[in-house]
């Protein structure tokens, strides 16, 4: 059916999506989606832990083309305040531009050694 929606969680996804797109001319491209959410969810995450807030409360953290990319903070916000002034001393703001975007890039692989598994169950709570 051209109305089937193709999501791509094997790395690099956003690549795989393109190569599905290709291989599949009779389906709308706006039909294909990469997997990034988790690199999303991983970020959320992590600023809701510094800034000790419930993930709930942070909003607006993008991710944008290929997973391992640092987060777009630009318009997060954690409690509908802006990140940076939510996280704005001087040891926040270097864990924000050194730390933080290490941290979300490397969260996968330390999941998945603290559980001796894979990360299936992250990838598919992050599809829902």
């Amino acid at each position: 059916s051209r109305k089937c929606k193709v999501l791509v969680a094997g790395q690099p996804s956003c690549t795989n999506a393109l190569l599905c797109a290709y291989s599949a001319p009779s389906l709308p491209k706006e039909n294909f989606f990469a997997l990034t959410r988790l690199d999303q969810n991983r970020a959320v995450a992590q600023i809701a832990q510094r800034a000790q807030a419930n993930v709930v409360d942070v909003e607006s953290v993008v991710v944008w083309g290929r997973a391992g990319t640092s987060p777009d903070l630009e318009h997060a916000t954690v409690k509908g305040r802006p990140v940076q002034s939510v996280l704005s001393s001087e040891e926040d703001r270097r864990w924000l531009q050194e730390r933080f975007p290490a941290e979300v890039r490397s969260r996968g692989a330390s999941v998945q050694k603290a559980r001796k598994a894979g990360a299936a169950l992250s990838a598919a709570r992050a599809i829902v």
